[in-house]
């Protein structure tokens, strides 16, 4: 039986619906059976890749694929130069785990080609605006009928339902956002703000950071148009330094003796990093060996040679807190040369955004790449004391991304980006 291209179209556009429906809804809830999917996802991806017809790339697509070659190459040199081994499986599958998100965004660019990002996304805004209205329901039941467990921050307890933490939850709420600004931006702001103003009940501080980025670009969008990419890359250069000065004393908290003599896992892991680092210069200790999920389960002789393996959530029978977080796992498998490359391929994703963001004359296909860049921002936030990028919601954002790429190209010069 042959299938029409338009038969064809419609399945494609039902994957990427349930696809995304799966990945940030019922992950969490159904995470005991399908807490695979996106692993498996991504070795289909990788099957794409190899053997399907090839797109042209666009230069800074080049540079990304280069960088994250370069990390691979550190990665396993680091495993094989390394004195003390690492298991082989934890090895497979934490490069798998490290790279899905990206795999998954040249796997859609290749797979999802044929797909419209302007006839997707009717259907991708109604799921959102569903899926709003249904955790709208669940927050009000959970805040009459207590419902779901919750967390004290604040002295206030925290709303999570039927995720596993209410920074899952968050993220949902995010990802309704994202979805819905490129329709409502120029329609409804206000609708956007409520959207905004419903996720605080997770009082998750990333969060209240998005909301005031998101808040940003809901009233002063229009200002990134009339400035010149230079000085947006200068902001983006100078801003972690003025966050540094935001939240000094918390960052400072994080290498201090007290946080240290907490026994705070993060604070471990981040003060270690350097360690870690600097004693193994330039590659670091290798896949699955400090700060990733897999150096938990075949535990990493990296942990017992720094004395951390008695902190609490970093043991070998508790290690629930080993991968809570993104950079100094980084700094620590690859080396100093492995975070400056992964730097360099989150600066190329933002550096494709911008330059279609300023080529790009159509104001829907506009506001999408900003509705990207805000996917971008959500992950770059988490990743302080998360390791998103590895994580289903990573392969959703890059997925995501992906798309709205592939429509752009459509519209403009991919020799100037």
């Amino acid at each position: 039986m042959i299938i029409n291209r338009a038969t064809y179209k419609f399945i494609l556009k039902k994957i990427l619906l349930l696809l995304f429906f799966t990945l940030v809804f019922l992950y969490d809830y159904f995470v005991d059976y399908i807490s695979f999917i996106d692993e498996l996802v991504a070795v289909i991806f990788i099957g794409i890749i190899l053997f399907a017809r090839k797109i042209k790339l666009l230069k800074t697509e080049i540079t990304i694929l280069s960088l994250l070659f370069l990390v691979l190459v550190l990665g396993l040199l680091s495993n094989l130069m390394t004195e003390k081994t690492i298991v082989h499986k934890a090895i497979a599958l934490d490069a798998l785990s490290f790279f899905k998100a990206f795999i998954a965004y040249f796997g859609t660019r290749i797979f999802f080609r044929d797909i419209s990002w302007v006839s997707l996304y009717p259907s991708l805004k109604k799921l959102a605006q569903i899926s709003f209205f249904v955790l709208l329901v669940f927050i009000f039941t959970d805040l009459v009928f207590h419902v779901f467990p919750k967390a004290s921050r604040f002295g206030i307890k925290s709303l999570e339902l039927f995720f596993t933490h209410p920074s899952r939850l968050s993220f949902a709420i995010s990802f309704i956002f994202i979805i819905l600004y490129p329709y409502y931006i120029n329609k409804w702001k206000t609708v956007l703000v409520l959207i905004l103003l419903v996720g605080l009940v997770t009082l998750r501080v990333k969060y209240f950071g998005f909301v005031f980025i998101a808040l940003f670009f809901i009233f002063y969008k229009n200002i990134i148009a009339r400035v010149n990419v230079k000085y947006i890359y200068t902001f983006i250069a100078l801003l972690p330094i003025a966050l540094f000065f935001i939240f000094k004393e918390w960052i400072l908290f994080y290498f201090s003796d007290e946080a240290i003599k907490l026994g705070w896992s993060r604070a471990v892991l981040l003060k270690h990093s350097f360690i870690v680092a600097y004693d193994f210069f330039p590659l670091g200790t290798g896949f699955g060996s400090y700060g990733s999920f897999f150096s938990g389960p075949d535990y990493s002789w990296v942990y017992q040679h720094y004395g951390i393996h008695k902190v609490w959530g970093i043991m070998p029978k508790y290690y629930q807190f080993i991968a809570d977080q993104y950079w100094p796992m980084i700094l620590g498998q690859f080396g100093v040369f492995g975070l400056l490359a992964m730097l360099g391929v989150i600066v190329s994703y933002i550096s494709i955004l911008l330059n279609f963001f300023k080529s790009e004359k159509e104001v829907f296909l506009k506001n999408s790449i900003i509705a990207g860049l805000l996917g971008l921002i959500v992950l770059l936030i988490d990743s302080s004391s998360d390791s998103i990028f590895s994580q289903n919601r990573g392969v959703v954002v890059f997925m995501l991304l992906a798309l709205i790429v592939n429509e752009s190209m459509k519209n403009v010069n991919k020799n100037d980006i």
